[in-house]
């Protein structure tokens, strides 16, 4: 009960403060453009993937996260509903404090990783993957744990983060760091070698 006063005084605080301090959304595409005009954020800012022989491109968490911190007034909330000894269920909310508007979605993550050394682990499955080889799925460890956590948590982020930024925003966003990629900065050599090695 006293964990539960002390989340419910946090979050009504929060609330408290964005009613006080409103954003400027001027001030917010201001502070994101200037981020993309850094060569280090561009670079970083936009992923692109192979999907069915094609390519996929969108903003990344890294972008999604400075955009959030931009927006202000957004508070993002993970939680754990549910845990036992082969999955955990997460729940991430991103809420705009301002509007009261709230996106997020939950994970389940299985508590294996597949390995091909199965030497001190306990395995609990083996498959062969799509080299043909054998690889076996075994408990996995609380830094492993933590590592697949993390990542569950920032795609959530990014996904309803970027739900609370107005669309406007983010097209000219992706415009200023195709600009600053193709400057390249001070020198576009380095920079085109560190984003290949990205």
């Amino acid at each position: 009960s006293s964990a539960t006063a002390h989340s419910k005084a946090l979050v009504e605080a929060k609330y408290i403060m964005a009613l006080q301090r409103p954003r400027n959304i001027l001030s917010v595409r201001d502070k994101i453009l200037e981020a993309c005009a850094r060569p280090g954020f561009a670079g970083s800012a936009w992923y692109s993937k192979p999907v069915g022989g094609g390519k996929v491109r969108g903003p990344s968490i890294r972008f999604a996260e400075t955009a959030i911190q931009c927006m202000t007034n957004i508070t993002v909330m993970p939680s754990i509903v549910y845990e036992d000894r082969e999955k955990l269920v997460l729940d991430v909310q991103v809420i705009d404090l301002e509007s009261n508007t709230s996106y997020g979605d939950q994970a389940t993550l299985s508590k294996t990783v597949e390995r091909k050394d199965k030497k001190g682990r306990e395995v609990v499955g083996e498959r062969i993957n799509t080299s043909s080889e054998k690889v076996y799925i075994v408990l996995a460890t609380e830094d492993e744990m933590a590592n697949k956590t993390n990542s569950a948590k920032s795609k959530i982020i990014r996904n309803s983060g970027l739900r609370l930024i107005p669309q406007d925003i983010i097209e000219e966003a992706e415009w200023a760091v195709r600009d600053t990629l193709e400057k390249g900065g001070d020198d576009p050599a380095k920079e085109k070698k560190r984003m290949a090695d990205a």
